[in-house]
């Protein structure tokens, strides 16, 4: 094996390296620079001498010629001299060849087998569960334990902790184990950097792999150096700590944030303090006065965000920030804010929650909706004391009624203790205890207590079908539950998560936010059981191309978002909220709005707290702000890395504007449209005109009759004989589809007719296309005005539910809006069904009446149905109006 002095002597500095060795000869080399030469000896390719030489020529020194050695050069970290372009390829002499004659070295046919061997990664070694509990991470902790000696010494060692946990503390060990390492596990780190002939401690964010390494690594150390006698005893200590966020391993975790927060400004960017797998984007949605708004009250007080309690009644609501929001105690607009959660006892790391709180009005519904688009998941809440619509109704009467009339599959994870005015606190019936909360303390204090002997029976009986919508998650489970083991309180949570985000599911709970009761417990089941931006399906758009394409939720994407609410500041201007869905942007970053084709610059980033503001540098995927500067786009559009363009599918409904300009306030405009009863048969429609040069002359005959309903417009050619050129029948066509668009009554579209082009002609010099489009036009006019046309109103199919005692007032009023009743039934638990037409026009404001009449009991829902001829009085008033 040739030694480092034989491959390096000293000479002349040269441009290129003198080498008699192809590999070598195209290998410019220059004082100071790296390259790695790999030598394999000829007789032992694969023996263990081959070895990894580090070669620095300095002061012209240069590579030597060595005989029967191969060389593979790679370029080296400082190889910066004209080598960056090249491959690292195997070299040329890393074969054996047999020469003709002297040597068999020499070039030649290559020998099979002698190949000098690549650089590859090495592969992954598959780590199989432990046999006893069938978990991965515990595997990986018994070899992150194992630094010498027999995987046996591990095992006893993690078995024999887990067993004092199961004894000693009365804990599920696997459970304790999974909820202490997610609490160790850092979000950053520091790592050193060469900055300018400088080192510096640089902030990085941790991946997903390394984070769960570095845990059970600080656990192993942590553990080591406590006082217990064995090393089961010690990890058992350290695990049942490090899962109530204490501890020597969490010391360690804390020591390393603080290092990285205090070296941010050695960073080049902003680490991402919370994982994006701890995200949750939720909205906070219910019917007016259900008691959303006060829910997220509670939800920022309880969070550290408010350090008081805000009233709706009172006015005082974060979230109820606009003057008409606090004059009449309803949300108006939604509002956007972010907490942050570690979980009821601090037994979860720390979760970024962003909230969006929405209106319950019917009126604002376009606010809900625009809200949704960008949220992963959603908290309804209903009122337990007056019902989804029953008054006296309580938590399991509200459970039915999501099954029954929302056909909902909710599963409860709790159970009330009490109702109404004795509501004392809710069972978790994951644990099997009840929890009470303080009023002294506003419910930030509560005790786990046994569950009351008169429930106990009733919770057992929730407690079985919640395990059971938990098994059927996967057979697996499903075996293990039919077998009559006992499933653990994580493989539930675990499963009632898949099937929620499945939408198979909705876990449910209840609590009273106004009495500060249960709304921490609610915080938790959204860390439990809502998706991260992970967890949903990557966001699906299209390149300009047309091919479709989609975007993972990771900052390592290229940057994609949609605007979902403009909003105007007196203070900063225009306001547009945009949810990150992959990549980072940063302020002072040019955007481009694909959906409009233009380029902007994001002049600021604001994070937003109802109206208050707070500038941030950057947004991460997962993140909801807003933009200032970004003057072209409006609600729906799509904002994407100007290199890599894509399009998001777009929301459908009318741009919103809150300039504080004079508004018309009126009916919302009906969508009539115009057809006929009769036929009218030849009707002539000629178009002459005479300009003292070339004129046009086009002359076209129709029959119009009417089409089945549904059908639309259809056209038909019947000419004969020639009289009117075959280039010239489309442009007839055309000019009816132009007349369709505006009928001769009040001017709405033409629907249902039949044309017929029977007859025609046409003039050697003057016909062209515009001259029959006119004739075209003309003829369809003056068929339409013999044809007897009418006006078609929209009909609504209208299904109202109501108590049987308003079952009257509904049905009169319906038939007071030109409404016809085609039926009634019985609804499960009691009520009444009501379905009828109505038209649409007439179903303006039925809402508020329908509240008044049934003192806000009933509701309705209406889709369309089909179009009807309106009554000639009506008629008469829309043509009226249409011409004034």
């Amino acid at each position: 094996m040739p030694t480092i002095n034989q491959l390096v002597r000293k000479g002349r500095a040269s441009e290129h390296a003198k080498s008699k060795s192809p590999a070598l000869q195209d290998c410019p080399q220059r004082r100071g620079v790296c390259t790695r030469v790999y030598t394999t000896t000829p007789k032992k390719p694969n023996s263990a001498l081959r070895k990894e030489h580090s070669v620095v020529l300095i002061r012209g020194g240069r590579v030597k010629d060595l005989p029967g050695v191969r060389y593979h050069m790679v370029r080296g970290s400082l190889d910066t001299q004209g080598v960056k372009d090249r491959k690292q390829a195997r070299s040329k002499y890393g074969a054996k060849r047999a020469k003709a004659g002297k040597n068999k070295w020499s070039p030649g046919q290559a020998v099979k087998g002698t190949e000098m061997p690549r650089r590859r990664e090495v592969p992954k070694r598959e780590i199989l569960p432990d046999p006893k509990f069938g978990n991965v991470d515990v595997a990986k902790f018994m070899n992150v334990l194992m630094l010498s000696g027999k995987k046996s010494v591990a095992e006893r060692i993690v078995y024999g902790a887990f067993e004092q946990i199961q004894g000693k503390a009365g804990k599920d060990p696997l459970e304790v184990f999974t909820v202490a390492l997610g609490n160790v596990r850092p979000v950053v780190e520091v790592k050193s950097r060469r900055v300018g002939g400088a080192n510096y401690q640089v902030p990085v964010e941790v991946r997903p792999s390394r984070r769960m390494a570095l845990a059970m690594r600080w656990l192993r150390e942590a553990a080591k150096k406590r006082s217990e006698k064995s090393m089961a005893l010690r990890l058992a200590g350290e695990l049942l700590e490090a899962a109530e966020g204490r501890g020597g391993a969490m010391k360690k975790r804390d020591e390393v944030h603080r290092m990285a927060e205090a070296n941010r400004a050695f960073s080049h960017f902003l680490a991402r303090k919370t994982p994006i797998e701890r995200y949750r984007n939720i909205g906070i949605s219910a019917h007016i006065d259900a008691g959303k708004t006060t829910t997220t009250e509670r939800i920022l007080f309880y969070t550290g965000v408010n350090h008081k309690i805000g009233e709706v009644h009172d006015g005082a609501a974060t979230m109820d920030w606009m003057e008409q929001e606090q004059e009449r105690g309803i949300t108006i607009t939604s509002a956007a804010t972010t907490a942050f959660w570690k979980g009821m006892g601090s037994n979860y790391p720390e979760h970024r929650i962003n909230i969006i709180d929405t209106p319950g009005h019917v009126d604002f519904t376009i606010e809900v909706e625009r809200s949704m688009r960008v949220l992963d998941g959603a908290c309804m809440v209903y009122c337990a004391v007056g019902g989804m619509d029953r008054t006296g109704a309580n938590f399991f009467k509200v459970y039915d009624q999501l099954k029954t009339r929302l056909k909902a599959n909710p599963v409860p994870v709790v159970v009330p203790i009490g109702s109404e005015e004795s509501f004392k606190g809710v069972v978790d019936l994951l644990k099997m205890k009840a929890v009470i909360w303080d009023d002294a303390s506003q419910g930030t204090k509560f005790d786990y207590v046994d569950i009351p002997a008169e429930l106990v029976d009733t919770c057992n009986e929730w407690r079985e079908k919640m395990i059971e919508s938990a098994a059927e998650a996967s057979e697996a489970l499903m075996e293990k539950y039919l077998g009559g083991e006992a499933l653990t309180e994580a493989e539930i949570i675990k499963a009632l998560r898949e099937r929620t985000i499945a939408c198979e599911i909705q876990p449910m709970l209840c609590g009273t936010a106004f009495k500060n009761k249960g709304v921490q417990r609610m915080l938790d089941a959204v860390i439990d059981f809502l998706p991260s931006p992970v967890d949903i399906p990557p966001v699906k758009g299209e390149l300009d191309s047309g091919e479709a394409v989609e975007r993972g939720a990771s900052d390592d994407e290229k940057f994609s978002s949609l605007a979902f609410k403009i909003m105007t500041d007196p203070f900063v201007g225009q306001l547009i909220f945009f949810r990150v869905y992959s990549g980072v942007v940063n302020s002072g970053d040019t955007v481009l709005n694909s959906t409009k084709g233009k380029k902007e610059r994001v002049g600021r980033i604001l994070q937003m707290h109802a109206n208050q503001r707070e500038e941030i540098k950057e947004v991460r995927a997962g993140d909801i702000a807003a933009a200032v500067g970004l003057k072209e786009a409006t609600t729906g559009d799509t904002l994407c890395d100007p290199a890599n363009p894509i399009v998001l599918e777009r929301m459908v409904f009318p741009e919103p504007r809150e300039f504080n300009v004079e508004a018309t306030v009126g009916k919302p405009q009906v969508a009539y449209r115009e057809t006929i009863r009769n036929s009218a048969a030849d009707v002539e429609g000629k178009f002459v005109k005479q300009s003292g040069g070339r004129g046009q002359y086009g002359h076209a005959v129709i029959t119009l009759e009417p089409n089945e309903q549904g059908k639309g417009y259809e056209f038909l050619d019947e000419i004969k004989g020639g009289v009117i050129p075959r280039e010239y029948i489309p442009a007839v066509d055309k000019g009816i589809q132009e007349t369709l668009k505006s009928g001769v009554l009040a001017g709405f579209p033409v629907v249902d007719v039949k044309v017929h082009l029977t007859f025609g002609s046409y003039h050697d010099v003057d016909s062209n296309e515009n001259a029959f489009r006119m004739a075209g036009s003309i003829a369809f006019k003056e068929a339409m005005r013999r044809a007897n046309p009418v006006i078609l109103e929209p009909m609504m199919a209208v299904e109202v539910e109501t108590p049987e005692e308003y079952m009257g007032n509904v049905m009169g009023d319906l038939s007071g809006r030109r409404g016809i009743v085609q039926g009634m039934e019985d609804m499960v638990g009691g009520g009444k069904i009501v379905r009828a037409e109505v038209p649409l026009s007439e179903m303006f404001g039925y809402s508020t009446s329908l509240r008044s009449l049934t003192q806000g009991r009933a509701t309705y829902t209406m889709e369309f149905k089909h179009y009807a001829e309106a009554p000639r009085n009506v008629a008469d008033a829309i043509i009226n109006a249409k011409t004034k």
